[in-house]
């Protein structure tokens, strides 16, 4: 939260809060030990001073083509109704786009401005001087990309730090606010076409409650890949979410043959092939194909990472594989075994594999479910 603001008069002062005034139809910000300074920040449409800060979710992302002209409505992939906003912060006050007079979208911009004063952390060093009018560009560059979420309506699908969507946000090329590398992951084609190519609605899709390990995915997210500057490093921690989910699918096929061993135990013939089952599991090729065709489904969906991976695949020497979790997994024994023996025009393709994996990792998150054990048993 932020907790000082500068007046040039005055340095650095304690800020003490951000009101609305109808009359002026601006905010006014107030600092000082006693509130002895103060500014506003020009708003120009009628407030929703009803709406309580506690019920909007705003997050500050990068995209390098959204554009302030491109306002969305967000839907939540289970729902048709709309939860939400997709805007560029110079949107928030811009008469330029479609839904400028919208009541619902201007409801969504008061709550994203108030929040981002109230709590957001700056991008820009606004100059503030007692008495002066400024905008939200003041503090905020214009180009950012801003999601504002109606918090009662995305409860219990989505947290308030929108960790679960993240993924889905990540397909489409919006990169969090707050990496501290200068040097942030370039956003490839493969998600701003898929951002290009949709309609007027943005449906977003919370990964699976199947997946279990949240945490790390909205660190993932919002810290590792944007600070990830290489194709090398990006597909590294692509894998890591990966294994993760290969080692949901090992516990959850452990412990199903584990019970069906129970009441056989005193059987050898019976426990033999069970046994066989626990070493063919532990098997990470056999736990690819588990993801991608019994957990996940969704390798109909992932038909161009096959021919980026085989491409990847050619160029070092190595034979091209029938289908994206066998062609992926060579790829990661090839980059985690023998990466020195890669030649650099592969490295060139390795950066496709990578933009694709943007697409089919969160895909994957998404799609994740474990299996009903009449299917498992079947497997």
């Amino acid at each position: 939260m932020v907790s000082q603001v500068s007046f040039d008069s005055a340095g650095d002062q304690p800020l003490l809060g951000v009101s609305f005034n109808p009359e002026g139809s601006a905010f006014t910000m107030r600092a000082g030990t006693n509130g002895e300074y103060e500014c506003r920040i020009a708003y120009g449409y009628q407030s929703y001073i009803n709406d309580s800060i506690e019920d909007g979710v705003v997050g500050l992302f990068t995209h390098p083509t959204h554009s302030e002209s491109d306002v969305r409505p967000v839907e939540l992939s289970f729902s048709d109704r709309t939860v939400g906003w997709l805007c560029t912060v110079g949107a928030l006050t811009s008469d330029q786009h479609e839904h400028a007079q919208s009541p619902y979208f201007r409801r969504a911009a008061f709550m994203a401005i108030r929040h981002l004063l109230t709590n957001g952390r700056y991008t820009k060093v606004p100059r503030l001087s007692h008495g002066s009018e400024v905008s939200i560009s003041d503090f905020f560059d214009d180009e950012l990309s801003v999601l504002v979420l109606h918090k009662p309506s995305i409860a219990p699908h989505v947290s308030s730090a929108c960790a679960e969507i993240l993924p889905s946000l990540h397909q489409y090329g919006f990169i969090p606010v707050g990496s501290q590398n200068s040097s942030p992951m370039e956003v490839g084609k493969v998600a701003t076409e898929m951002f290009a190519n949709l309609g007027k609605k943005i449906c977003l899709s919370p990964i699976s409650r199947d997946v279990k390990f949240e945490d790390f995915t909205n660190q993932v997210f919002r810290q590792l890949l944007p600070s990830a500057p290489t194709p090398l490093l990006r597909f590294f921690i692509y894998y890591q979410l990966i294994e993760t989910l290969l080692a949901r699918i090992f516990n959850d096929r452990q412990s199903g043959t584990i019970m069906m061993m129970v009441p056989v135990k005193d059987n050898p013939v019976m426990v033999h092939p069970l046994i066989k089952k626990l070493q063919e599991d532990a098997t990470e090729m056999k736990r690819m194909n588990l993801l991608f065709n019994n957990y996940c489904g969704a390798g109909a969906n992932m038909v161009d990472l096959l021919p980026a991976s085989n491409e990847f695949l050619r160029e070092t020497g190595a034979k091209e594989k029938a289908t994206v979790a066998e062609a992926l997994y060579e790829v990661r024994n090839i980059i985690f075994h023998d990466l020195r023996r890669i030649p650099e025009k592969a490295m060139l393709h390795l950066k496709e594999v990578v933009e694709q994996m943007g697409y089919a990792v969160p895909e994957l998150l998404i799609k994740f479910r474990i299996p009903d054990a009449a299917a498992e048993k079947a497997a």
